[in-house]
């Protein structure tokens, strides 16, 4: 499987898996069999409208705005998936692995024209296929990677972990880190559970374990894993009281 070499927050890379050819074509399939039920839908209405009298003008505006629109607005509103990525499993991402930026979606759309309707799509094929990172000349341009997904992907909120009732924090030094920190340790962690224990995964985790242990004064014997867990686990327990 191809990777993309994502560079988070922390300046740690991270290989992550590229959707694949055959994800983004079933992915369009998908969002054009939607638009295709929407035009049939909306047609049939407006004829109703027409014959009971009313403009027929409203037609061509009904069906134009959301199929113009359709992945702009959905990428926007959904971090980077449209009904068909959703399914898929696969999103849009920076290229520093965090969520797409309103200029990168819009950079993607404007270049939606080239890539996927002249030369029906022959160009957004052959440049992923050729480009080694998963990417066409919008996600070139934006800056941005379709990658692979897990369908659990939401990290780094404080609600979404939780620790005993009766946990006893190991490093009292973790209530100094900041929330971005916590971001991080949740996002290595959380690449970790979604592709497997893979060798930069491993990295990734040594180096902010290295990193952490630097910040915050302390050396420890334990494992990479362990002790990111234990700081995550430390800070929920000190920023929960």
């Amino acid at each position: 499987m191809e990777t993309v070499g994502i560079d988070t927050t922390q300046n740690i890379k991270l290989e992550l898996p590229v959707a694949s050819i055959g994800d983004r074509i079933v992915a369009h399939i998908i969002d054009y069999g939607l638009i295709i039920g929407y035009v049939i839908i909306v047609s049939l209405f407006v004829q109703l409208s027409i014959v009971f009298g009313g403009s027929n003008i409203a037609l061509p505006i009904a069906l134009s705005v959301p199929l113009i629109l359709y992945d702009l607005i959905c990428e926007l509103a959904f971090n980077g998936q449209n009904a068909g990525k959703r399914v898929m499993g696969i999103k849009v991402v920076m290229l520093d692995g965090s969520q797409p930026t309103f200029m990168a979606i819009f950079i993607r759309w404007v270049f939606r024209i080239v890539d996927n309707v002249l030369l029906f799509g022959s160009i957004s094929t052959i440049t992923i296929i050729f480009n080694g990172r998963g990417q066409r000349l919008g996600d070139i341009a934006a800056g941005t990677a379709v990658i692979k997904i897990q369908k659990t992907q939401k990290v780094a909120d404080l609600g979404d972990f939780s620790i005993p009732n009766n946990y006893t924090p190991v490093f009292k030094e973790a209530m100094h880190l900041s929330e971005n920190d916590f971001k991080i340790i949740s996002e290595i962690l959380h690449y970790r559970k979604t592709i497997g224990v893979t060798q930069p995964i491993i990295n990734a985790m040594l180096k902010a374990k290295k990193k952490l242990e630097y910040k915050l004064g302390i050396n420890s014997n334990m494992g990479a894993i362990e002790f990111l867990q234990s700081i995550r686990n430390d800070y929920i327990y000190y920023n929960k009281k």
